[in-house]
Parts: structure tokens; C-alpha cells; sequence
């Protein structure tokens, strides 16, 4: 009898464990990534009834608008390897940063948020004599001037092309989105009021932010290079999508084509997971459509480019992930 009282204890004991484990991995984030993955299906299962029609249209690709997006899409692995080269605190040899480049794309396509060539590249950094706060500084700086990069071409094309934009036809939603909208803001609001541990957090990272930035005060060329370099990185992307369209026949003005890709990016980068996968794809459909494109080219549009971007680069990703470990690069 004690002992069945013994197991019983245990068992339960056990069970609440789990349970407690559980609760804890199923935070807010995995929440809003689980509404975001709704979300998207939302968006993108209407249109997946013209996915037959979508491969039809594959058939009469223009092979020269083709070529264009890939060498395009390389373009931007030689772009992301000139931006390390720059904040690199110890010289780095630009053929193994390149190759790094492309190993870590295939590590990205197997972790969500960017996680996987973080730390291919923090590997990376570590071999070539950066220090632990070195290597998480220029990794933090590059991911920042990043967003700057975009930031900047973004802020151009609304600013300075204004009249290329044509009007989005998304359906009005009626007064509920401004209910809903105004239920997001005061529900953050809220949280950041009474979360003492969320406004920590959010504290540290600006400090963090600052931080980096900082310790290339002394060097602010390098910063304006690698600022300039992403925004090289962010058109070589967005001219692989304006190619894509091309070799379906499909005609957007760049503006247009920019914030297509825009709203990929954003969808694929709150969707965990890995390579921002079905978010990515909901997010450019959904752009494309909304700018009165047609589902089927518009799904076939979304499959050259992230079998382009995404398919290719997990194919010889793997490649060079071995050649680097090889190699001794990691």
C-alpha cells in the first residue's frame, strides 16, 4: 500500500512537472506566432484552388527574366558577406566569408528568426580571433543595419515615387478592424504598464542597440558601408521578385514590387518557422493580390521566387556548411 501511495506521488509529482514545462514553453510569443500562422492560412488557402492553373503557367517561364532572379538572388549572398567584411573587428578573407554566407542559409532554413546563420556566423567569427562580445556585436550591427537598409529604401520609394503606386484593392473591412486595432494597442499598452520583467527586457535591448552602435563611434565609415551595402542587399531582393514577375509576364511598377516584398519579409520573419516558411509565401501572395493580381500568376510568381530563394539556397547551403566544417571555418 505505501508503496502504491509512493508511485502515485511520484507519478503525479511527474505529471505536474510536464505540465509546468509545458506552460512555460507555451509563452506569448508562441502565441502570436500561432495567431500569425492562422492568419496567413486565412490569407492564402482561398487562393490555393489555382494552384493548378499556377503550374501551367510555370510551363512558359521567359528563361532570360529567370536567369535574371537568380543571378539576382546570388547577388545578395555576395552583398551579405561585403557586410561582414566591414564590421569585422579582425580581418576576415572575403571567399570563406562568402562561403559562410551561403552555409548559413541552409542552418536558416532549418531554425526560425534568422536563428540558424546567427549562429553559423557567431561560430565563425569565434574561429577568426573575435572575442564573445566581439563576434555578438558585429552580429548585432549587421542585423541592424539591415533594418536600416530597408528602412532607407522604403522611406525613398514612398517618398520619392509616390506617383507608381497604385491603390491596394483590399475589400474595407467595416469598423471592426478599428476595434481591433485600437484592442492591440491598449492590450501592449497595458503590458508594457504592468510588466515589470517586458519593460526590462525592452530596456535592455535598446541598451544593447546603443551599445553596439557605440563601439563603432570611432569608426563611422564602416557603419555608412555596411548601411549602404544592405541596401544593395535589399534591392538585389527585390529585383529577384521584380524578375520573377517579369518571366511570368506579370508588370509592377518597383515601388509596388518593393512593398510586395515587404510585407514577405515582415510575414515570414513573425512566423516561427524555419526560413519563415508559409508566412513568407502568405505575406507576397497577399501583396500581389491585394495590388489586383490575379491568384494564379500571382501563386506562381510566390513559387519561382521562394524556390529561388528558399528551395536553391537549402540545396547548395548544405553544400557549403560541409565544405566550411571542412574546411575548419566553423
Amino acid at each position: 500500500m505505501a508503496k502504491q501511495n509512493s508511485r502515485a506521488v511520484k507519478a503525479k509529482s511527474t505529471t505536474s512537472n510536464s505540465s509546468k514545462r509545458l506552460l512555460t514553453r507555451f509563452n506569448w510569443k508562441t502565441a502570436v506566432g500561432l495567431l500569425a500562422i492562422g492568419g496567413f492560412m486565412y490569407l492564402i488557402l482561398p487562393h490555393l484552388g489555382q494552384f493548378h492553373s499556377s503550374l501551367v503557367l510555370l510551363k512558359h517561364l521567359n528563361t532570360g527574366w529567370l536567369l535574371l532572379a537568380l543571378a539576382a538572388s546570388l547577388a545578395t549572398y555576395f552583398a551579405a558577406a561585403g557586410i561582414y567584411l566591414v564590421l569585422a573587428k579582425h580581418s576576415l578573407r572575403y571567399g570563406p566569408t562568402l562561403l559562410i554566407q551561403c552555409a548559413g542559409t541552409f542552418a536558416n532554413r532549418l531554425l526560425p528568426g534568422g536563428i540558424g546563420a546567427l549562429g553559423v556566423n557567431y561560430e565563425y567569427l569565434r574561429k577568426r580571433r573575435h572575442s564573445l562580445a566581439e563576434a555578438g556585436s558585429v552580429i548585432a550591427t549587421n542585423n541592424l543595419c539591415g533594418l536600416a537598409g530597408h528602412v532607407i529604401v522604403l522611406l525613398f520609394v514612398l517618398v520619392f515615387v509616390p506617383h507608381h503606386l497604385a491603390p491596394i484593392s483590399i475589400p474595407h473591412p467595416g469598423a471592426y478592424i478599428y476595434w481591433a486595432i485600437g484592442g492591440i494597442i491598449a492590450l501592449v499598452t497595458a503590458t508594457l504598464t504592468w510588466s515589470r520583467k517586458l519593460r526590462n527586457e525592452l530596456f535592455r535591448t535598446i541598451i544593447g542597440v546603443v551599445k553596439n552602435i557605440g563601439r563603432y563611434r570611432t569608426h563611422p565609415l564602416r557603419l555608412l558601408s555596411a548601411v549602404s551595402i544592405s541596401m544593395s542587399l535589399t534591392l538585389c531582393y527585390v529585383t529577384c521578385l521584380a524578375a520573377c514577375g517579369q518571366a511570368l509576364n506579370l508588370h509592377l511598377a518597383f515601388s509596388q514590387i518593393f512593398i510586395v516584398m515587404t510585407a514577405g519579409i515582415v510575414a515570414g520573419t513573425v512566423t516561427p518557422t524555419p526560413g519563415g516558411l508559409l508566412g513568407a509565401e502568405a505575406g507576397l501572395l497577399a501583396g500581389l493580390v491585394a495590388y489586383g493580381v490575379a491568384a494564379a500568376p500571382a501563386l506562381a510568381v510566390v513559387l519561382v521566387y521562394r524556390l529561388l530563394t528558399y528551395w536553391l539556397a537549402l540545396i547548395f547551403g548544405s553544400v557549403a556548411l560541409l565544405v566550411s566544417d571542412h574546411l575548419g571555418y566553423l
